[in-house]
């Protein structure tokens, strides 16, 4: 019975440093962790649409954020020189959430789109990052509809990740429905 109970202080004793020391080491590489994730978002927001200045619209993002339509999105920027927005949109792929940045003009055309994070299977959902893939949308206009090849449209889906094309589609669709609403 004492050794049941030494035992259990003992290891009572153990979690607690080592509940301790993760706070430590938390507390030491939380800021680097926000600026590194900072620097990131940076560069995924120059990539997807180059500009000078970049205004977070949290405001707008939170009303439209209610409509079932816009479930997917997460942020929306409004950029300065040029003039456009970058549409930050999570729909779902077949490994889980893929953060989508959606680049768009003034003049409503698509510049670029950044595939930040995802879950998608190594080797086959996971080519979704190529360029070959995210340059098809390029050059599309809003109030076009996009659609892979399988359903009728003009994205070439990843051999063996239609799932994961489809989805990043429908997030660049989200992009564009959300630019014709605060372009308005």
């Amino acid at each position: 019975m004492r050794e049941g109970m030494k035992l259990a202080v003992t290891l009572m004793l153990i979690c607690g440093l080592a509940g301790l020391a993760l706070s430590f080491v938390n507390e030491f590489t939380s800021g680097r962790i926000a600026q590194e994730q900072e620097r990131r978002l940076a560069g995924s927001l120059s990539s997807a649409l180059a500009a000078e200045d970049y205004l977070e619209l949290e405001d707008v993002t939170a009303q439209l954020r209610e409509q079932e339509r816009f479930a997917d999105l997460l942020a929306i920027w409004e950029t300065k020189n040029p003039a456009g927005y970058v549409v930050q949109v999570a729909p779902t792929g077949y490994g889980g959430r893929i953060n989508c940045l959606v680049g768009i003009s003034q003049a409503g055309v698509i510049q670029g789109v950044v595939i930040n994070q995802h879950s998608e299977t190594p080797g086959l959902g996971s080519k979704i990052v190529e360029d070959s893939f995210l340059d098809q949308y390029k050059g599309n206009k809003a109030g076009q509809k996009l659609a892979v090849k399988n359903d009728g449209g003009k994205i070439a889906a990843v051999s063996g990740a239609t799932v994961s094309s489809r989805a990043v589609t429908a997030g660049v669709n989200t992009a564009l429905a959300v630019f014709e609403e605060v372009s308005k």
